[in-house]
C-alpha cells in the first residue's frame, strides 16, 4: 500500500542528495541507516522509517510543500486503488 509513497519519497531523497553532492554513505550515517538500505529506499523498494525521514527532511532541507504534496498524491492513489479493487470484486460477484 505504501509502494507509490516509497517510490516518490525515495526519488525526492535521491535527487536532493545528489543535488547537494552528499554521498549515499554520508547521508545514511546521518540518517542512522545503512548505505545499502538507503539505496533500497532511494530506489523505492522500501519505505523509509519515520525517524530517518525526519532526519532526511532536516539534513537535506526538504521543503514541507514537496513532502506534503507527495503524501497527498500517494494517499489519493492508495484510496483510488482500494476502490478500484472493490469495483473488480463487484464485477466478479455479478457474473
Amino acid at each position: 500500500m505504501h509502494s507509490h509513497l516509497a517510490q516518490m519519497l525515495g526519488t525526492l531523497i535521491l535527487e536532493s542528495r545528489q543535488a547537494q553532492r552528499i554521498s549515499q554513505k554520508e547521508l545514511a550515517n546521518q540518517l542512522g541507516i545503512s548505505a545499502q538500505f538507503l539505496g533500497q529506499v532511494e530506489a523505492g523498494r522500501y519505505m523509509i522509517p519515520e525517524d530517518a525521514l525526519k532526519n532526511a527532511i532536516r539534513v537535506l532541507d526538504l521543503p514541507q510543500s514537496k513532502v506534503e504534496k507527495i503524501f497527498r498524491i500517494a494517499s489519493s492513489e492508495n484510496v483510488a486503488s482500494l476502490y478500484e479493487g472493490l469495483k473488480d470484486a463487484q464485477k466478479l460477484r455479478r457474473r
